[in-house]
């Protein structure tokens, strides 16, 4: 029992809400604490039992500046009101405002540098008076001021430096590509900012400011934003509120259309000098008039809202074209706007409509250059540069020993290189690569751990280091650790061989062949929580259900996830055709080299054959058994629920559990780039499996261990008196043992093998020549129809028909000189059932 705790006097409002800490802990206790606040006068009564506890933010437009760099909080601090502001253990500050309209996590970040966040609505904040979990002691306050009132334009104006740009100009898409820019246009407007990081900030043009702060242009991208009303774009918009044409807060994509936007582009042409050709009129584009904006719009609202998914691509596919000639501002506020409203599109929707508008606009630019003539010069010329052109993959490849992933830096997408190199995808064409696709959506490399590893720095790893060398040893250490903590495993072997199958998606370009993993347990055994402690840390993951092709399609293409689908049975069950080609891509996807035709538009809207890779590392689960051949592509983890005392902690996305999970992946990264070539070395030499202990590894069994083998040979050789190779052998053999009998209880051939086999030990054959034996046809229907498994033959023809499946057949021979009738007998070669046996694996009884 701890002393009595006064909360402070700043906290005792009723428009503020708290919420129960664990002991020493950042973590709520209770679920659902976010629309289930605590009042004030509860919390003392926690605080004397040992708990801790959290200020919940958003209630009553309450917001922390949470300040983890103490340099941040100097450089800030003079341009703050005086305020409450707690000091935290760990030397940071909770800065304590009120502010309306702020209802988000907004991070703080400069240079690839973490300062803090912006804490809004759905956070909460350690209290003062409260235990750190790690360094025991307390969180003090360190200014008693009351709370101090800002506005929104305010407090961003002052962070501009700070802010993501993601953020700042989340509205800002256009891109003029033109000869003006919003520099000079706000110039003639008496528009004097200061210089901050890449931006200049200053008070907007038209309605002011407060703080001297509220409007930012950035030059380099070309943009501006307006804090005050959350809007921006480019140098059109910019005159459209400069010359009075829109409002600032009409400043949105799509915002600027129809006659206001034929009214800015004439006064940006005349009064700006304007000459972008690609957004003024043509024969090829043009821009709708009102009367055509609404017609489009009607048409479009004449439409079903409840047109089905799969139909829906076809009903759009005339507008699409239509709106592939017009202006791209203008068909991207119609496919944004009135499209997007009236069907429900989804974001990722969104993103494939819009490419498809970009193909048919690609496709106007190629018919024109179908007229084009090459000189046999310009020929060999374009031979050559494609011949030495490096092919690579962004979000993930390994070519000429260098590996490469995609990251994201201010909305820009860039590849990190083993070499150290960070090159964007838009020069990559000149330092010779050519990318196999042109966008990525997933990108996990923080920029923090990429910035860090361009410069050779180390990054930490919780209390750990990778230096130059890195460390796969302790990844693998630490993503054990992460995942047991969740999780309980009958056999540790299963654990093993789950951190070795995550470290290996970070690589798995590299290997021709990469194991499935299929988790296969009765409900309530953990397959989905599981699942959902590891997609995090693995490549790019993703946890799906019931996924389309096109969805596979999409996120393989694009970002080569790590696929985790949930209830795998339930894969297209309701269309059969559906499920057939899931399956079929699935069956090709753990081999790099295996492609599934499909047909495909190109950017002629013309029907074509195209071939897709579907390889990327996948995880499933299920109850029930899965496909013959995607099993064989699989190593089955099995899970069983957990008994009284098998204790594991509870699973939550927690703020810890969200930093432990990006510092396993930023680690990751760095073990894949540091290792690339150590992995790809032992990979190409093909000794792994020279060594003794694993004889029962053969054939497709070797394609799917031999990846996690070499990453637990490599893992031995750093740690002493570790022994994950012979952990992985008993597995592996533990596997093939289990696949076999699987196989011989799901496979008709193997229980045909094995039944005749054993049948030739029970009946003499009543006749042999050399190799060629012949049993009484009779007999063997008689012994057959003893059987469980083929008791249901009442004639001979029917097992005829089925023997033939392993080269018995029938036929009447005279088995002796002396007979003189030819029986009906069953006539088998020795040596062709032999090796049919040894193919199928079934070895249970000697001939």
């Amino acid at each position: 029992m701890n002393e009595p705790f006064d909360l402070p006097t700043q906290f005792k409002k009723e428009h503020l809400g708290f919420v129960k800490l664990h002991k020493n802990s950042k973590k709520p206790i209770e679920n659902g604490w976010q629309k289930n606040p605590h009042q004030f006068n509860q919390v003392p009564a926690w605080m004397t039992d040992g708990f801790n506890y959290g200020v919940i933010c958003g209630s009553g437009n309450l917001v922390v500046l949470d300040c983890d760099q103490e340099a941040f909080y100097e450089q800030i601090k003079d341009k703050l009101p005086k305020t409450f502001i707690v000091k935290t253990p760990k030397r940071g500050k909770h800065v304590y405002l009120y502010c309306q309209g702020l209802l988000e996590i907004i991070n703080l970040d400069k240079d690839g540098i973490h300062y803090g966040e912006i804490r809004g609505a759905k956070a909460q904040v350690v209290g003062p008076g409260s235990t750190h979990p790690d360094t025991g002691t307390k969180y003090v306050v360190e200014c008693n001021e009351p709370i101090a009132q800002v506005n929104k334009e305010e407090l961003l104006g002052l962070l501009i430096d700070y802010l993501p740009l993601k953020r700042i100009y989340k509205h800002e898409k256009v891109k003029d590509g033109n000869s003006v820019n919003v520099e000079e246009v706000v110039s003639k407007f008496g528009f004097e900012g200061k210089h901050i990081g890449d931006q200049i900030a200053g008070s907007h043009p038209v309605h002011g400011s407060t703080n001297g702060t509220n409007f930012v242009i950035h030059p380099a991208k070309n943009v501006w934003h307006c804090f005050r009303h959350g809007t921006g774009g480019g140098v059109l918009s910019l005159i459209g509120v400069l010359e009075g044409i829109i409002d600032c807060e009409s400043a949105t994509v799509g915002g600027l259309k129809g006659d206001d936007f034929k009214k800015t582009l004439e006064r940006a042409i005349e009064k700006y000098d304007y000459k972008d050709e690609s957004m003024n009129p043509s024969k090829e584009e043009k821009l709708f008039t009102d009367k055509e904006l609404a017609s489009i719009d009607q048409r479009i609202k004449n439409l079903s809202s409840n047109t089905p998914r799969t139909q829906l691509p076809k009903t759009l596919e005339p507008f699409i074209k239509e709106l592939a000639l017009i202006k791209e501002t203008q068909s991207h506020a119609i496919l944004t706007g009135v499209i997007k409203d009236h069907f429900g599109l989804k974001a990722d929707e969104i993103r494939n409509y819009l490419k498809e508008i970009k193909n048919h606009r690609k496709a106007i630019v190629v018919d024109a250059m179908k007229k084009k003539q090459y000189s046999d010069e310009e020929k060999m010329q374009m031979l050559q540069e494609d011949e030495n052109t490096q092919k690579m993959h962004p979000a993930q490849d390994y070519c000429n020993r260098v590996m490469n992933f995609a990251v994201r830096i201010k909305e820009e997408l860039f590849i990190v290189t083993s070499e150290r190199k960070l090159i964007s995808f838009s020069e990559a064409a000149e330092k010779g690569i050519k990318l196999k696709c042109d966008y990525v959506d997933m990108t996990k490399f923080s920029n923090e751990a990429v910035a860090k590893y361009i410069n050779g720095q180390a990054v930490n790893l919780s209390d750990a280091c990778f230096l130059d060398e890195g460390s796969i040893s302790y990844v693998y250490g630490t993503l054990r650790f992460y995942i047991r903590r969740f999780i309980y495993f009958s056999d540790d072997a299963y654990l093993d061989y789950i951190v070795l199958w995550i470290i290996g998606t970070y690589f798995f370009t590299i290997f021709r062949y990469y194991p499935y993993v299929w988790l296969n347990a009765e409900k309530g055994s953990g397959k989905t929580l599981l699942m959902e402690v590891i997609f995090p840390v693995s490549f790019n993951g993703e946890l799906i259900s019931n996924p389309t092709e096109a969805v596979i399609y999409r996120d393989i293409t694009n970002n080569l996830i790590t696929m985790f689908i949930d209830e795998v049975e339930q894969l297209g069950k309701h269309d059969k055709d559906l499920r057939g080609s899931l399956i079929s891509i699935l069956n090709t996807g753990f081999n790099k080299s295996s492609r599934v035709k499909r047909v495909d538009k190109n950017m002629h809207g013309e029907l074509v054959v195209k071939a897709f890779s579907a390889y990327s590392p996948k995880m499933f689960a299920g109850i029930n058994q899965i496909d013959d051949v995607l099993q064989d592509r699989t190593v089955k983890i099995p899970l069983l629920r957990k008994k009284e005392g098998e204790h594991v902690e509870r699973y939550k996305e927690s703020e810890e559990i969200l930093r432990s999970q990006k510092e396993i992946r930023d680690a990751l990264y760095i073990v894949a780039l540091n290792y690339c070539n150590k992995i790809a070395d032992v990979y190409q030499a093909d000794k792994v499996f020279d060594m003794e202990g694993v004889e029962h590894v053969t054939n497709r069994e070797k394609d799917i261990w031999e990846p996690i083998f070499i990453i637990a040979q490599i893992i031995d050789g750093e740690m002493r008196n570790h022994d994950l190779i012979n952990s992985m052998k008993t597995l592996s053999h533990k596997a093939v043992l289990d696949k076999q009998d699987d196989n011989l209880t799901e496979n008709d051939t193997q229980k045909l093998l094995k039944t005749f086999k054993a049948m030739t030990e029970t009946l003499e054959p009543i006749g042999q020549n050399d190799d060629l034996w012949y049993f009484e046809a009779d007999a063997v229907l008689k012994y057959f129809n003893e059987t469980n498994e083929f008791g249901h033959f009442e004639r001979s023809n029917g097992l005829t028909s089925k023997l033939k499946k392993i080269n018995v057949k029938s036929t009447q021979i005279r088995v002796n000189d002396s007979d003189v009738e030819r029986p009906r007998v069953y006539e088998v070669s020795v040596a062709a059932l032999n090796d049919l046996c040894e193919r199928f694996n079934a070895y249970e009884v000697k001939v």
